[in-house]
């Protein structure tokens, strides 16, 4: 283990020796609803993937656009979170060439799930966005958030990046760029726990906990939130997630 991570810890198995060993190797993709959003959920983990050299890319869906604390700050928060971003990106070990800005509104994620065609012939969308993602990083894993946080945006990332994950191994949409291998996937939480339980557990030392709380000290406009860093243990919790594509025979034992 190295000077930021104290411990990696399987729920049904030994202890993993590496994040490469719990995880898998890279290309990471991390995608959050919102800049601060993977600091806040992943971020000991983060710093240690990046000091280990794993090459990791951040995925930002929105703008930040609803984030200001004070009125007068509504026009220029975009612009202010998205120097924040970098800075904090920085102090994880995020270079900016890796950092990803999709750009859709704060706050209405849900209205832009899917995939939303456009008068100039353009494709916009949640779904859409992230498959180009996808086949510009070309991960091997994938993190997103908690689809059972309370926060309409998280849910709607959530919801998308799994079936972008399909869309980006599928033979479409060829204009993005080639099919990419389907990724594993993992979730991380932020305001709500899991619906199930988690399978891995990642406990940072004091070094990690201060190079958590760092990243996250960058966000200055955000500051409302920082006290949860402070006081929080260094711990965070990974699931991941597992899709079973539909068989009729899946089903059978039920009417024998």
């Amino acid at each position: 283990m190295d000077r930021l991570l104290q411990r990696i810890q399987r729920r049904e198995a030994g202890d993993p020796s590496s994040l490469i060993e719990a995880i898998g190797p890279g290309p990471w993709l991390c995608v959050a609803p919102h800049d601060d959003d993977v600091c806040l959920g992943m971020g000991l983990t983060v710093a240690a993937a990046t000091a280990a050299g794993i090459e990791l890319h951040l995925g930002v869906v929105s703008d930040g656009g609803m984030g200001y604390p004070r009125p007068e700050d509504q026009a220029s928060i975009a612009a202010t979170r998205h120097d924040e971003l970098i800075a904090s990106c920085a102090g994880l070990g995020i270079p900016a060439a890796r950092v990803h800005e999709l750009g859709l509104p704060d706050g209405e994620l849900v209205a832009h799930r899917g995939i939303h065609r456009r008068a100039d012939g353009h494709h916009g969308g949640v779904g859409r966005k992230l498959a180009g993602l996808l086949r510009t990083v070309r991960p091997r894993i994938v993190f997103g958030p908690n689809p059972a946080d309370v926060h309409p945006d998280h849910q709607a990332v959530a919801a998308d990046l799994d079936i972008a994950c399909f869309w980006a191994a599928s033979a479409i949409w060829l204009e993005l760029g080639e099919p990419i291998a389907l990724p594993v996937r993992w979730d991380y939480a932020v305001y709500a726990p899991f619906l199930g339980d988690p399978d891995l557990r990642l406990t940072g030392t004091t070094a990690g906990q201060l190079a958590k709380a760092a990243a996250f000290a960058a966000f200055a406009s955000q500051q409302y939130v920082a006290a949860q860093l402070s006081t929080a243990r260094p711990v965070e919790h990974l699931r991941r997630v597992s899709w079973q594509a539909y068989q009729p025979e899946q089903y059978d034992h039920l009417f024998a």
